[in-house]
């Protein structure tokens, strides 16, 4: 742990720069996904398909994982292979059919479900309680530029590539948040908890909790895939 005045530690800053990239190269692949799809004649239905696939993939594996992170009382090996199965976004250009697509994308999508509570535990874990709200400020701060920058970079290779290109670009930033993960983050030392059950961890939970989960949830069944926008952009956009 670190005292109150030194929030930014090695941890922080490497888990800031995981966010910056890892958002990065994932928009950059989402941004141009749905203008890939149309090249395979892949409308709606199967744009909708990847992605309820892929959130579902990504969502119970969140679940499960952090139960599992804390059982065997490590973080940076689970944060290894989640950033490199996120990373296998850059092999979208070399596929040729939408089924191809829907299967690396449910992939990357277990890896981000399969990192991101592993890395807000460890994040919380690398500064003192009263610092959570500036250390996660810092995560989420990163994260946002990132979503930035990625369709921003996109934009800008359309014009100067093919779309399969675009993609092997986002091999870029994946190698750099492996690289961050096995360079430059450091585990914390935890206990082991072998005989840790999830039914007994969740029931555990306090009932606020499950009101907060509850109301999420009831805003959570009115969103929908953003790239289902950007498709109908594309449709209404492209000349016939």
């Amino acid at each position: 742990m670190t005292n109150n005045s030194k929030w930014l530690t090695r941890n922080v800053f490497a888990i800031g720069m995981l966010s910056l990239f890892s958002d990065m190269g994932h928009e950059l692949t989402t941004a141009v996904l749905p203008l890939f799809l149309a090249t395979f004649g892949g409308g709606a239905m199967a744009l909708g398909t990847i992605e309820g696939f892929s959130d579902a993939a990504s969502s119970l594996v969140k679940l499960w994982m952090s139960y599992y992170s804390d059982r065997i009382g490590k973080r940076k090996p689970i944060l290894i292979v989640g950033y490199l199965l996120t990373a296998m976004m850059g092999t979208l250009a070399f596929v040729t059919a939408w089924w191809q697509i829907l299967m690396i994308r449910v992939i990357a999508w277990i890896g981000r479900g399969a990192r991101g509570p592993v890395r807000d535990a460890l994040l919380s874990e690398s500064v003192s309680a009263e610092a959570h709200g500036r250390a996660f400020g810092f995560e989420g701060a990163m994260d946002t530029i990132g979503a930035i920058l990625g369709p921003l970079i996109a934009l800008l290779l359309l014009s100067l590539m093919p779309l399969q290109k675009i993609f092997l670009i986002a091999f870029i930033p994946g190698a750099i948040t492996i690289a961050i993960v096995v360079f430059i983050l450091k585990d914390i030392p935890r206990v082991a908890q072998p005989g840790l059950r999830m039914m007994a961890s969740l029931q555990a939970l306090p009932r606020r909790f499950w009101r907060y989960v509850l109301s999420v949830g009831v805003f959570g069944l009115g969103n929908f895939a953003h790239t289902l926008l950007v498709l109908h952009s594309v449709t209404l956009l492209t000349p016939q």
